[in-house]
């Protein structure tokens, strides 16, 4: 009886801790991905016009991407963190630049890999097996 509290306790636990670290992570990349997205506004407003301030949000993006990463580490594998860092330092150098178009890639590529991470990291048969 004693094994079997054990067993239902860590089990418990597993959940409870993989639920805590799921919502963090759709918490915060649902906040990159806003982020993401009003920057892809202003770079469109950028192409047409000389006054943005697309510089500056991806300065933002990129100053909050430092900050989440460091707790990200802690559950995410780090081949996945660096192809995000890797996607967000090309958009900003690319915005720096002005090279727009090539901007906007690295958005979408940053996107998509913070969807990609939360869908990888739910809690589901088919993660664990």
């Amino acid at each position: 009886m004693k094994e079997i509290l054990i067993i239902v306790i860590s089990i418990l636990i597993v959940i409870v801790g993989a639920n805590i670290s799921q919502g963090y992570l759709n918490q915060t990349s649902d906040e990159l991905t806003n982020d993401i997205e009003i920057l892809r506004e202003e770079i469109k407003k950028a192409q047409n016009s000389e006054q943005n301030n697309s510089e500056e949000l991806a300065k933002d993006i990129y100053d909050k991407w430092e900050k989440i990463e460091k707790n990200w580490s802690i559950m995410v594998m780090h081949n996945e963190l660096d192809l995000i860092e890797l996607a967000i330092v090309s958009m900003k150098t690319c915005i720096e630049e002005n090279e727009y178009s090539e901007a906007i890639k690295e958005l979408e590529k940053s996107s998509y890999l913070l969807e990609h991470i939360k869908d990888r990291e739910k809690l589901a048969l088919k993660n664990i097996l």
